[in-house]
């Protein structure tokens, strides 16, 4: 998936200007965070392949915005994207971590475990903040937010386990020496 996929799911819904889709509705469905200059240049690019338009609106004192919206081209994408019924490609991981273990990095797992339990707590504060603002419990930013967390712990108790086996080790080879 891509975020031009994302993009016309937005766009099916309502009809959105480049602004609103990276400040609002992105950072609130939680399934992709994108700078302004990557939503435009795919904006760009859909537009090119007939899956988007836009509507010019003047605004006074103000440059003029784009109001994007889906086409039939478009929802043709989102209609096949919909009936697919295969996941042929799993995402490779790549992980830095998996490197500085084959390294035996104590010091880069100390501050990774760090680093791992504040953003835990970050983003169960943000569900919290979510779920108190919009009284909702299951949504799609919900969701995604805890497969963030999910994805963290689980990474958390790689990051563990590493650090637990590069101290035995290196307190073998001390005792050895």
């Amino acid at each position: 998936m891509n975020l031009g996929n994302l993009l016309l799911a937005i766009l099916e819904q309502r009809t959105q200007t480049g602004y609103d889709l990276t400040n609002r509705t992105m950072p609130e469905s939680g399934a992709w965070q994108a700078s302004h200059q990557q939503v435009y240049r795919e904006l760009g690019r859909m537009t090119e392949k007939g899956l988007v338009s836009h509507e010019i609106e003047a605004q006074d004192g103000k440059p003029d915005r784009k109001k994007y919206s889906i086409t039939q081209g478009g929802e043709r994408v989102l209609n096949l994207l919909r009936n697919e019924s295969t996941c042929d490609i799993l995402s490779i991981i790549r992980s830095p971590a998996s490197v500085m273990l084959e390294i035996g990095s104590e010091t880069y797992f100390k501050s990774y475990i760090e680093k791992l339990n504040q953003e835990i707590t970050q983003l169960k504060e943000k569900l919290n903040a979510h779920q108190k603002e919009k009284g909702v419990f299951c949504d799609n930013f919900t969701l995604h937010v805890e497969r963030d967390i999910d994805v963290r712990k689980a990474e958390l108790k790689f990051a563990e386990r590493s650090l637990s086996m590069i101290t035995s080790s290196n307190i073998a080879t001390e005792n050895a020496a």
